[in-house]
Order: C-alpha cells, then sequence, then structure tokens
C-alpha cells in the first residue's frame, strides 16, 4: 500500500543460479495455469504460489528442446520465452502448447521481455551490436494466436 513502511517479507524460496523469473499478476483461479516461470540453468522451470504467499518450484517445464533459454514473462497465463540466440517462443500455460519460434532480429543482442499490461503483447529489450553502439532499444510484439509448434 502507499505510504506503507513494512519491510518487505520473505517468500521463503532461496535458489542459487537463478536467471530470470516472471510471476503472472492475474493467476488463475482454477489453477488451470502456471502461477510463474524461472529460469535457472538455461531451463524453464514452473513455479507454483501457496495459499500462505509463499512460492516453491513446481519442476522442469515441458519447451522447445535444444535451447539455452535467458528471459521469461507471463501474463494472464500466457508466457514469452526468450532463448540466447533471438528466437521467442510463446507458451498458452493453460493447454501447454507452445507457438513459435519467432526470429527476433539476428544483429541484435536480446536481454530481456515483459508483458505488456494490455495482455496484448510483449515488451523486448536488445542492445545493438558494439560497433553500432547506442542504448538498449525496446521491441514490442504482438501476442501470437494460432497453430502450435509440432
Amino acid at each position: 500500500r502507499p505510504g506503507d513502511d513494512a519491510p518487505a517479507r520473505s517468500v521463503h524460496l532461496r535458489v542459487r543460479g537463478l536467471q530470470a523469473l516472471a510471476l503472472d499478476p492475474l493467476p488463475s483461479a482454477g489453477g488451470d495455469r502456471l502461477d510463474g516461470i524461472a529460469v535457472l540453468g538455461g531451463k524453464l522451470l514452473a513455479m507454483q504460489s501457496d495459499p500462505k504467499g509463499g512460492w516453491s518450484l513446481a519442476g522442469t517445464l515441458s519447451a522447445p528442446v535444444g535451447r539455452r533459454w535467458i528471459a521469461v514473462a507471463l501474463r494472464n497465463g500466457r508466457g514469452l520465452a526468450l532463448d540466447a540466440d533471438g528466437w521467442a517462443f510463446e507458451l498458452d500455460s493453460g493447454t501447454g502448447r507452445w507457438l513459435g519460434p519467432f526470429r527476433l532480429p539476428a544483429e541484435m543482442r536480446w536481454k530481456g521481455v515483459c508483458a505488456l499490461p494490455d495482455s496484448d503483447g510483449w515488451l523486448v529489450a536488445g542492445q545493438p551490436p558494439i560497433d553500432r553502439g547506442g542504448p538498449v532499444e525496446l521491441w514490442r510484439l504482438p501476442l501470437r494466436r494460432g497453430a502450435a509448434e509440432s
């Protein structure tokens, strides 16, 4: 709450080597979707909330193989995972189906992703090549809907 001076409280989850984390701000009341996704050692892990406000790792997420994941975002049951080579995959966490891959411009070094508040897309951060210099660029990706990856 605004003006609340209470200290932040621990969620009682300690994970060494955590690379990225996305928690769904609109979790499913029925528990039929993911509550969160973590990146650990280049792999995707499902996260689960508990009634007391804590979090736990629920296991390895079934994801496209042969990828080294670097960033994730999650909102309203839809996830976006970004691999180290600049490929993005979208997840419908209710069905477990992945869409993609979607290639981001290869000349960029992609750093992170977040879900846009309108639930209609993603914002991806990328660094131009060193010889081009310049600040990190933000790219908007639309929410994908269509055939799942086979």
